[in-house]
């Protein structure tokens, strides 16, 4: 994201009961006093993510914290982010607590605990779906600046769930051999024209595509295909025969079969059932 310095501070004419204000990618130098608030004396939150690996101090304790990593502050200790000579970037958001209470609570939300993500993408979005609301509209809808802090909580709260537990993580390959199937299920996809896109063995590439996402990377094309065959079905006047072939079928009959296996009746009586 190219985004330098951007904040918002709600105006007299237009005071938010949610948040106080935001801010994204900030640069700052040296060393800094967050917690408690220095332009403010009211209780609120302090929703701070830091873009790079920075240095932060918690009532004198000195710790590292790295790049894109994510804390809510309440006001029990005293926090000061960045050291002498360092230069670092952090986005911030802050919110009154009555707004969001209930949001805390529901996610379980740890308080005055890091939390550090694989990407800034994954925080960044939220953070710009709530500055765009109050910067591009006269009266920001605060259901949908709710949602955006309810997004960020919930991303919080999946970041320390697996704190202590075995993530997997997909492996790229993977995703893009998941990516490149959703692109070309019309096509005759076999496993082995599959397994030397990226380099393995046809049954382990099967089922390890299966332990990832649930299906073998053949069964996922065919699951593509009868979707959009049943879209087609109920959105278009395409003959039947018609949607078998765009769809990748060269057989009616092997269409037809594959289509009642899926959804429990044939395509003919699908689409009747839809006319009815």
């Amino acid at each position: 994201m190219n985004i330098t310095g951007r904040s918002y501070i709600p105006s007299s004419g237009f005071n938010s009961p949610v948040i106080f204000g935001i801010g994204i990618r900030h640069r700052r130098h040296g060393v800094h006093r967050i917690i408690p608030n220095v332009f403010s004396s009211q209780f609120m939150y302090s929703l701070i993510f830091n873009h790079d690996p920075v240095t932060i101090t918690v009532d004198n304790h000195v710790r590292m914290l790295p790049a894109n990593t994510l804390c809510i502050w309440d006001v029990a200790p005293v926090v000061y982010y960045g050291a002498p000579q360092s230069a670092w970037h952090i986005s911030w958001l802050q919110f009154f607590p009555a707004a969001m209470e209930k949001a805390l609570n529901h996610c379980r939300t740890p308080l005055n605990t890091p939390g550090t993500f694989a990407d800034e993408l994954i925080i960044d979005r939220y953070f710009m779906a709530v500055y765009e609301e109050f910067c591009e509209y006269r009266e920001p809808d605060l259901e949908l600046v709710n949602n955006s802090i309810n997004g960020i909580l919930l991303e919080f709260r999946r970041v320390n769930d697996h704190r202590n537990a075995v993530r997997i993580i997909i492996p790229p390959a993977f995703q893009q051999l998941k990516a490149y199937i959703e692109k070309n299920f019309r096509r005759h996809l076999t496993l082995e024209e599959l397994a030397r896109r990226i380099h393995l063995d046809p049954s382990y590439l099967s089922r390890k595509f299966k332990e990832h996402f649930g299906h073998s990377p053949v069964n996922y094309a065919i699951q593509l295909r009868l979707i959009e065959a049943a879209y087609c079905l109920k959105s278009t006047a395409l003959s039947i025969q018609e949607v078998a072939s765009m769809t990748g079928y060269e057989s009616f009959y092997h269409f037809s079969k594959q289509f009642k296996q899926h959804y429990g009746v044939s395509p003919r009586s699908f689409r009747k059932q839809l006319q009815h």
